[in-house]
This record gives C-alpha cells, sequence and structure tokens, in this order.
C-alpha cells in the first residue's frame, strides 16, 4: 500500500513555498516532512497574481524542488493564496501535476468573483 501523503502551497508575494508531509506511525505524533521547495515570487504583487505565466512558473519551479527533496510524486494539493484585502474566498480548483502544472477553477471566472465578495 502506497504512504498517503499531504502537500501544502503558499503562494506569497515574496516567496511561493511547498511542503510535502505524511502522517506518523503513531496518531499521537506529529507528521512528517518529506520535502520543501521554495521559489521566488513572480508575477505577484501584493498577494494578487499579476501575470499568470510567471506565477504559474514560480508555483513549478517550487512544486519540483519540493518532489525532489521528498523523492516522491504530488497529486493533489492544498493552496494558500493571501491578499490585501480581509475578506475570504473558498474556491474549488483543480491542478494537474504532469510535465507541467496545469491550474484550473471549476467554476468561470465571473462565478469565482460573484463567491468572492
Amino acid at each position: 500500500m502506497q504512504k498517503r501523503i499531504y502537500t501544502g502551497i503558499d503562494i506569497g508575494t515574496y516567496h511561493v513555498k511547498v511542503m510535502i508531509a505524511a502522517p506518523s506511525e503513531s496518531p499521537d505524533m506529529p507528521m512528517q516532512i518529506m520535502g520543501t521547495g521554495i521559489a521566488t515570487s513572480r508575477g505577484m504583487r501584493h498577494g494578487y497574481i499579476i501575470d499568470q505565466h510567471e506565477a504559474a512558473r514560480s508555483v513549478r519551479e517550487a512544486v519540483t524542488r519540493a518532489k525532489q527533496s521528498a523523492k516522491t510524486n504530488i497529486t493533489s494539493a492544498r493552496v494558500a493564496m493571501g491578499g490585501v484585502g480581509l475578506d475570504e474566498c473558498i474556491v474549488d480548483a483543480r491542478a494537474e501535476f504532469r510535465d507541467e502544472l496545469l491550474c484550473e477553477p471549476l467554476l468561470p471566472h465571473h462565478e469565482l468573483a460573484r463567491g468572492c465578495r
């Protein structure tokens, strides 16, 4: 049986950070960090994406470093991204980790904007 792993991606204005962790043998113990990756954020300003291609390149770079560090593949991840405002928006999205990271929201952009007000 393959070991279950959890991946977190934090997309910030200055850095993109990725952490891959796995549950410990004992449920009383903390998760074990298997690997991490960091890259300089490009295409971001004040927590907002201003250049989608540059931002995706930064995420790809951090994910690649984390995968190499953990010596494992990533099939899913939780993504955190901040902004200037104090509002919260939870969006369902899908990212495919193949040769190239492809991100696609499950709702059209006008629906996403309506849900984040």
